[in-house]
């Protein structure tokens, strides 16, 4: 994966788990060095040997943006992942998983009701309820 100054990035998310901070993203500074600017205020430099555990960030498609975004919606699938009730879409953003755009995802990043934690999904996995 080609990365430049300015591309968002996120380390690999192997499976769906609540985060009371949800996911972490960052600025690459230096494409080079690999240099990223954390949302945490973290400046760390040189990530090289790491970086293929790092994600692109990209722009989700808008009609999944719309359907979502902003509603409460149902996890259904894997099956029993329901538990985490309804819970609100606050953004829809695409994965390049490891490697580039022909393993990218379409992912939600939810929230529950009562605003404890954040999850992130599939988007795909998420049916909106209301």
């Amino acid at each position: 994966m080609a990365l430049v100054a300015g591309d968002i990035v996120s380390p690999i998310v192997f499976i769906a788990a609540p985060s009371v901070q949800g996911p972490v993203f960052g600025i690459v500074d230096d494409a080079a060095g690999l240099d990223v600017l954390w949302n945490n205020g973290t400046f760390v430099q040189g990530l090289t040997a790491v970086s293929p555990s790092l994600d692109k960030i990209g722009a989700a498609d808008a009609a999944v943006a719309a359907r979502i975004v902003g509603r409460r919606v149902q996890v259904n699938d894997p099956a029993g992942q329901n538990i985490w009730g309804l819970c609100v879409c606050i953004s829809v953003y695409t994965r390049q998983i490891n490697g580039g755009p022909a393993l990218a995802r379409t992912m939600a990043l939810l929230q529950n009701p009562t605003g404890e934690y954040f999850i992130e999904v599939l988007a795909s996995d998420c049916t909106a309820v209301q």
